[in-house]
């Protein structure tokens, strides 16, 4: 028979006999949970137990002994008829010799939600081997409690050092041995490093979180040590040994990021992108302990094509709101105000215009992760926006049009966050484009010009800026057109048509934006624009000074177009 197989039923055996004694008691103690008769009096047990019973009406469990819904003593120790009448130590429960596993149960039946979202890391003090009563002690009155009575806080670290030592990170670990493992693969790998002749114990744990005596001397009691995420004076603990870092322009730039800042005119601080216990890069992502790239990506302006989108549908609308407060404030009231609701499906929101704030947001915010439409071409900005707005026949022909071969880009024209009122649009649509055609917004300056700015009158009454633009006998018609579609008393159709209309139209004798000239002409006299297509002028025409013909509109009154007279005679 080979060796393995008559190895077998040992290892089995074994492993039943290690399962056995890991649910087993430490000590000899009744089980939990087990069948029995309750006493239902706690005077049973103060006859015997009085100094307990007294620590339990003086502490945090006083209401354990009077709950109508509860069974006093008997609640944590089992059912005690037996005991009480032999008065045997085995046939009560005692929480602190149960097994690790049975006493979370047993603390579970009234504390099922603190075990699971404790205030401290429950995955360290599992592998630490702690139990509820390594900390906790039930039969315990408030006022011997360390540290019941301290009122200090997070915030006042400068207290809490004051009152305390240091209490050496072999204590520390003797709970939070998990935290040395992220230090170990993480940036802050030196505060571990504690072999040198000159190393003191704060310089390491106690070095961010403050002198420990107190904590370790309570139990755990949180407020007795420093959180740098939770205190108000957190940033100054990271500064500490950060001083070369300038917290707003090392990250942002040449100053404040406008859409920077959290909710309620919050600021962002170290910890809302750096996270200290965390393997490799420090950044937001907590779910893994898993060492991450030291070297940082390019700052560079990405594209959609090259961002990281695979967790994008994992983002919720609000989740940007952290870092991006201020962004959601100026687009309440806009045309895009529905891109700030929070409590939309997962995967929309800011997602639909910038890819890859996925991969942003667990980065703790490295720019070259996302696609800033600010700094995007004009191709990416387009494929941007027509995800909604392709629908739109106004400007559908956008991607064809002069803007879009110049270069030209939606934002360049069009704010994110313009207000609803299509009026507003109007009135301010002239000003972007004076901006890139300086030249032609001075020509409104004439005395007689188009009244654009006044009104709903606006560049945009004449020419549509996502079309294509119209070259040679073309664009002379449609800018006809388009003057005829508010000075219909020269639209026609007429039997007799001026000859303009078949090649620059309206514009061989009018400047359309702004003239020095009555009725916006091209020259001042009429009879100079007229000369400047009819110069083979009839023999009879005289045109010395005080002839009548030196007036072309004398006869020819109806100069835009005639039913009657293909001289435009009246």
């Amino acid at each position: 028979m080979p060796l393995t197989t008559r190895l077998l039923p040992a290892l089995a055996a074994l492993f039943w006999v290690c399962g056995q004694l890991q649910d087993r008691p430490q000590d000899k103690t009744a089980s939990f949970e087990r069948k029995g008769d309750y006493v239902g009096d706690v005077g049973t047990c103060n006859d015997c137990h009085e100094e307990q019973v007294d620590a339990i009406k003086a502490g945090v469990h006083k209401r354990v002994p009077t709950s109508k819904l509860l069974r006093a003593c008997e609640t944590c120790h089992g059912p005690g008829a037996q005991h009480a009448e032999d008065n045997e130590a085995a046939q009560i429960t005692m929480p602190p010799k149960l097994s690790a596993k049975r006493q979370r149960a047993l603390c579970g039946t009234c504390h099922a939600d603190q075990i699971l979202d404790h205030g401290g890391p429950m995955a360290d003090l599992l592998l630490a081997d702690k139990r509820c009563t390594t900390c906790h002690t039930v039969h315990q009155a408030h006022k011997d409690i360390p540290g019941a009575d301290d009122a200090r806080s997070f915030a006042h670290r400068s207290e809490v050092a004051g009152a305390a030592k240091p209490a050496g990170m072999k204590v520390c670990l003797t709970c939070h041995t998990e935290k040395a493992k992220t230090l170990e693969a993480g940036t802050h790998r030196p505060l571990l490093d504690h072999k040198g002749s000159d190393w003191k114990p704060e310089q390491s744990c106690e070095a961010c979180h403050g002198n420990g005596s107190l904590h370790v001397a309570s139990n755990g009691i949180a407020r007795l040590i420093t959180r740098p995420d939770v205190a108000a004076d957190g940033d100054a603990t990271c500064i500490s040994c950060h001083d070369h870092v300038d917290s707003v322009h090392f990250h942002w730039g040449k100053g404040h990021g406008s859409l920077l800042g959290g909710p309620n005119g919050t600021p962002l601080r170290c910890t809302t992108c750096h996270v200290v216990h965390h393997g490799g890069d420090p950044t937001r992502a907590r779910t893994s302990t898993k060492p991450r790239p030291t070297s940082r990506p390019s700052r560079a302006q990405p594209t959609s094509q090259g961002v990281d989108r695979s967790q994008d549908a994992t983002v919720r609308p609000g989740a940007c709101m952290a870092c991006h407060a201020p962004a959601y404030d100026v687009l309440v009231g806009t045309v895009h105000e529905a891109l700030a609701k929070v409590d939309g499906p997962t995967g929309t929101g800011c997602i639909d215009c910038h890819p890859g704030a996925g991969a942003h947001a667990k980065s703790g915010g490295h720019q070259a992760l996302v696609v800033s439409m600010r700094g995007a071409t004009a191709g990416e900005q387009a494929k941007s926006c027509m995800q909604c707005h392709e629908r739109n026949h106004k400007v559908c022909g956008y991607s064809l049009g002069s803007h879009a071969k110049a270069g030209v880009a939606c934002l360049t024209c069009h704010s994110p966050a313009a207000p609803r009122d299509p009026a507003a649009w109007k009135r301010d649509a002239h000003k972007a484009c004076a901006s890139c055609h300086g030249d032609v917004a001075l020509s409104f300056r004439h005395g007689n010009a188009h009244p654009v700015g006044k009104g709903s009158f606006t560049c945009s009454s004449c020419h549509d800026p996502h079309t294509p633009r119209a070259t040679g006998i073309r664009a002379g018609r449609r800018l006809s057109a388009t003057c005829k579609s508010c000075h219909r008393e020269h639209r026609g159709p007429f039997v007799f048509q001026h000859n303009a209309d078949k090649s620059r139209g309206c514009m061989a004798c009018h400047v359309p934006h702004g003239s020095s000239n009555r009725k916006l002409l091209d020259k001042r006299r009429a009879r100079d624009n007229c000369l400047s297509c009819h110069a083979d002028l009839p023999s009879f025409h005289d045109q010395s000074p005080g002839s009548q013909f030196r007036n072309c509109l004398n006869c020819h009154t109806q100069i835009h177009g005639s039913n009657r007279n293909r001289f435009f005679f009246r």
